[in-house]
């Protein structure tokens, strides 16, 4: 994290865009309510508020931006963190090695998804991957637990209401508290800002939801469409928007949370945590403007499960880590825009069919 120099989106001298959130922070830090409000960036105000304490030390011991954006990344990097040891806990009640464990722990943390979220301005994104994690991890035994992680995730990244139905099957009770709790938390946090300046919140979603716009790590990208005018921008077929794409994304995670719940009443961690990584390398290759550092959620929902379902060193999690990057780093830099889209659609389909197949495997079978 110290050694991360880039701050992407983080921008204190920028604008009010949807991904910068130093704005917000900065206005925080000089007790300016009303101009915090008035740029509010298209992420939850957890992960600001979490970033406020440790940019404000960063600032009294004279850092410049970077250290604050540092400090405040530190802060987002603790989520993982927490994961990282919840993980190697129960890795060591299964009769996991050290080093097995601490290799699934640190690849929590240091991965190469986490370090484009570092780069690219956005250490919200493992924040919230971690929350969703842990959320499904204690939901069978804590339910007011893991609704309350969940509301935290909401309330950090809004896609963390894809996973919603994940984290609801894996509670085998108090399901209604568990919803009800997560409810109270996300809008406890994302209701007051929202009210706090309207405009703001309703002008900075619109620039997201109505966008056209393909990314080449979308699987809209092979039936998309050239821009008016020429040029390199791909849109998305029909005039369809952003906005028409994402209540589809929740209703595949509900379905899917549902056909596993119907297969198997009493979803177990492990289980769930397979659905949680399918429906998170759905919700990348399906959004229309999926970027690189997405594949945080995937990336901590694939070490989770492997941690429970098979204690030894994390290697399908290594696969994936280094297959993205191969996808993400290399080709992205080095290949033409065929090649980039046949590689990643395909990574996507191996590794969403292996947790699929972990997901619903006949009882007492194990993919």
């Amino acid at each position: 994290m110290v050694t991360n120099g880039a701050q992407g989106d983080f921008s204190p001298a920028g604008s009010a865009s949807p991904g910068n959130a130093a704005l917000s922070i900065q206005a925080l830090l000089d007790g300016d309510l009303r101009s915090a409000a008035a740029v509010q960036p298209l992420l939850g105000p957890f992960s600001i508020l979490l970033r406020v304490p440790f940019a404000g030390v960063a600032d009294l011991l004279g850092g410049d931006e970077v250290v604050k954006y540092q400090a405040g990344a530190f802060a987002c990097l603790l989520g993982p963190v927490a994961l990282g040891i919840h993980l190697g806990d129960r890795m060591a009640g299964k009769g996991a090695g050290l080093i097995a464990r601490l290799v699934l722990a640190l690849l929590c943390v240091v991965n190469p998804m986490t370090l484009e979220s570092l780069a690219i301005g956005h250490p919200e994104e493992p924040l919230a991957a971690a929350l969703v994690a842990g959320a499904v991890l204690v939901a069978a035994d804590r339910p007011r637990w893991a609704g309350g992680l969940l509301g935290l995730a909401l309330a950090t990244k809004q896609w963390a209401l894809v996973a919603a139905p994940v984290v609801v099957v894996a509670a085998r009770r108090g399901r209604v508290a568990l919803v009800l709790i997560a409810a109270v938390v996300g809008a406890a946090l994302l209701v007051p800002v929202t009210l706090a300046d309207r405009a703001a919140a309703d002008a900075v979603r619109d620039a997201v939801l109505d966008s056209h716009l393909v990314s080449l790590l979308s699987a809209w990208w092979p039936i998309s469409e050239d821009a008016p005018g020429g040029g390199s921008a791909r849109l998305l077929p029909l005039g369809a928007t952003r906005a028409a794409i994402a209540p589809a994304l929740f209703v595949l995670s509900a379905g899917l949370a549902v056909a596993l719940w119907r297969r198997v009443p009493r979803v177990d961690a492990e289980r769930a945590l397979a659905l949680l990584a399918l429906v998170l390398m759905l919700r990348c290759a399906l959004d229309p403007a999926t970027l690189q550092y997405y594949t945080v959620g995937p990336m901590l929902a694939v070490c989770a499960w492997e941690a429970m379902a098979r204690p030894g060193l994390p290697l399908i999690a290594l696969l994936y880590a280094a297959t993205s990057w191969v996808a993400y780093g290399l080709l992205l830099d080095n290949q033409g825009d065929t090649m980039i889209s046949v590689v990643y659609l395909t990574l996507v389909a191996l590794f969403a069919a292996l947790m699929a197949r972990a997901a619903f495997a006949p009882v007492g079978s194990r993919a």
